[in-house]
């Protein structure tokens, strides 16, 4: 795990010929099933170099829903902005959250 004891959002590699948007659900689902209904709201891309590129897919949902840790996942929860400012952020989660939701 990159940056153990910090948030972040689920994630990981995309499968080949998986678009953000599949890799996105697929990772959501095996660490804290099951998705409600979504709209896709966003894809910020990252040129990490080397070959690789961090995408976060943004979505709204209706109302906060129940999530359990199912894989590679300790803890989960729904914080507000105040909230989120508090937290050990994984540094380029925090640095998403920086930019993108002033």
């Amino acid at each position: 795990m990159d940056q153990p004891g910090t948030w972040g959002i689920p994630g990981g590699a995309r499968r080949e010929g998986e678009s953000p948007q599949a890799a996105a659900r697929r990772e959501a689902e095996e660490e804290i099933y099951p998705l409600p209904p979504y709209r896709i709201t966003g894809i910020d891309a990252q040129d990490c170099g080397g070959g690789w590129i961090f995408y976060i897919v943004s979505a709204d949902v209706d109302s906060a829903f129940l999530t359990f840790c199912v894989r590679e996942t300790s803890a989960i929860g729904w914080f507000t902005r105040g909230e989120i400012d508090t937290l050990g952020l994984h540094p380029q989660f925090r640095n998403w959250v920086n930019q993108r939701m002033l």
